[in-house]
């Protein structure tokens, strides 16, 4: 998927559903990271052992801080294989009608975008698309291509999706799905890999090296050229990953007033730019985004890379 099909995407969501994801900047996960990380963590205390047994704990908080995701008051709902007739039951019969996956079927998550984009459109049912498809990518993650068409349940209110606590929902996928996959380590890990390494990157300083000011969410930082630095100069330093210094989460509170003019302001300028370029050629190159401040852990500028959660690579 073209990062530039990812912008178009985000730029129709509605910005408190989900469409902070905009700000997720990197289009790898290093290989040799994403297995160390799964093994430090402990899904018992929900902690990351690093070197010399510091044990950050990951907090709902963490994550809200991390992506953004709405952290509201209810629960996440996932429906039962045999769901009695309600609104969840008549949503899905529509849902597959709009697919057009049969009776029982559901699509292919790696089509979902192109077909997504294809229809053009603006509303709920949009939003209730793309939501589903961050959730089953950055969240839960899959075995293989199949829809988990489960957690439709809850997104059939589409301006019910930020009173649900996400950031919980996706402590508990990578709880689940790491005692799993250290049940069977060959088997191809199905979590929030990117969250997993966005929180290490965030909260464990290497060689003194950190962004200069840190802004929530923090994943704004962590542009792919970033990402791969620091991934080098942890793999060319003696020892294992996990030996840098742990610092605090951002007080997001405190800036959160400041943060949602300053990325809302980023966000309308992002779609502005991209208005302008709504012509075939423009489609398939793009204006790129606004180019943002060095990051010390890069020490240069340059246009910050949009990457959808299937852009994502193991390197």
């Amino acid at each position: 998927m073209a990062c530039n099909k990812l912008l178009f995407l985000i730029e129709r969501l509605d910005y408190e559903h989900f469409g902070r994801f905009l700000f997720v900047r990197t289009s790898i996960i290093p290989k040799n990271l994403a297995t160390w990380l799964l093994q430090k963590f402990d899904p018992a205390s929900n902690t990351l052992k690093l070197y010399d047994n510091r044990v950050p704990e990951i907090t709902e908080e963490d994550v809200h801080a991390t992506l953004a995701l709405p952290m509201g008051q209810l629960e996440v709902q996932v429906a039962s294989t045999c769901e009695p007739k309600n609104e969840y039951t008549k949503l899905l019969k529509q849902w597959r009608i709009r697919w057009n996956v049969g009776r029982t079927g559901s699509p292919k998550v790696g089509k979902m975008v192109d077909q997504i984009l294809q229809r053009g459109d603006h509303g709920d049912e949009f939003k209730r698309d793309f939501v589903l498809y961050i959730i089953l990518t950055c969240i839960i993650g899959r075995m293989n291509d199949d829809c988990f068409f489960r957690i439709l349940k809850s997104l059939v209110d589409v301006n019910q999706i930020v009173k649900y606590n996400w950031c919980a929902f996706l402590l508990q996928c990578l709880n689940d799905i790491v005692v799993e996959w250290k049940e069977n380590r060959t088997r191809y890990f199905r979590g929030p890999r990117l969250f997993l390494m966005l929180f290490y990157l965030d909260r464990v300083e290497f060689r003194g090296k950190r962004c200069k000011d840190r802004w929530f969410p923090t994943a704004i930082h962590w542009i792919t050229d970033a990402v791969e630095q620091r991934n080098k100069d942890e793999k060319e330093f003696p020892g294992e990953y996990g030996r840098g210094k742990t610092i605090d989460r951002i007080d997001y509170q405190s800036i959160i007033r400041e943060g949602e003019t300053h990325l809302h302001e980023e966000f309308t300028s992002l779609a502005r730019e991209s208005e302008n370029h709504t012509d075939p050629a423009a489609s398939t190159h793009g204006s790129p985004p606004a180019p943002q401040p060095p990051c010390s852990e890069c020490g240069r500028e340059r246009e910050p890379q949009l990457a959808g959660p299937n852009d994502l690579i193991e390197v």
